[in-house]
C-alpha cells in the first residue's frame, strides 16, 4: 500500500468516538446567550415553568458531530451535564430536574438520570452537575441522538432552569 493510499484510508476512517458540546448541536439550536456570565462562561436562556406539575423543556437538541454521515451503533455514552435551578420569587418551590436522551429515529426517551426533586429551592440558582456513563439500551443504542433537559415545579409559574454551555456528551461506537 502506498503512502497516498494509506492517507486516503485514514481520511475515510470513521471515528471510534465523538464528543459534542451541547452548544455545538448541529440542528441550529444554540445553547448560549450572547453575553458571558460573570464567571466567564455562557448559559442557555432561562426557561420558566407555567403549569404546576407539568414538565417544560429547558433545552433540546439533536447531537451529530463528525460521525453524522451514517447511523452508528453505540458502545456507550459518557455525559457531563450541568443545569441551574431556582424559584422565580417564592423560595418555597419544589423543582424537579430530568435529563433524557434517545436515538434520533425513536420517539421514546431514556432517562440519563432519575428525575430528582429539590425541595424549597431558593431564588438563587442551584448548580446541579451530573456526570456519568450509560450503556446502550432500547431507544438509545444508535447515533445520532437527541438530548433534552426538563423541569417541573409544584407551584404555578415558579420553577426556572437553564443549562451551562460546557455540558457535553461523548459517544463511543462499536
Amino acid at each position: 500500500m502506498s503512502v497516498s493510499e494509506l492517507l486516503e484510508k485514514i481520511a475515510r476512517r470513521t471515528p471510534e468516538e465523538v464528543t459534542v458540546f451541547l452548544h455545538e448541536a448541529d440542528d441550529g439550536t444554540y445553547i448560549a446567550t450572547p453575553a458571558l456570565a460573570s464567571d466567564g462562561v455562557q448559559d442557555s436562556d432561562a426557561k420558566d415553568t407555567t403549569t404546576a406539575g407539568i414538565y417544560i423543556t429547558v433545552f433540546q437538541a439533536t447531537l451529530t458531530g463528525p460521525a453524522d454521515e451514517l447511523k452508528r451503533q453505540l458502545k456507550g455514552l459518557y455525559f457531563s451535564l450541568e443545569a441551574f435551578l431556582r424559584s422565580v420569587s417564592t423560595g418555597t418551590a419544589d423543582v424537579t430536574l430530568l435529563w433524557s436522551a434517545k436515538k434520533h429515529s425513536s420517539s421514546t426517551w431514556v432517562d440519563l438520570i432519575a428525575a430528582t426533586t429539590y425541595a424549597n429551592i431558593s431564588t438563587t440558582y442551584l448548580s446541579k452537575p451530573f456526570t456519568g456513563h450509560i450503556r446502550p439500551q432500547a431507544n438509545l443504542d444508535e447515533w445520532p441522538i437527541d438530548i433534552r433537559c426538563q423541569i417541573k415545579c409544584d407551584e404555578l409559574n415558579e420553577g426556572r432552569g437553564k443549562i451551562r454551555n460546557t455540558s457535553f456528551v461523548t459517544a463511543r461506537f462499536q
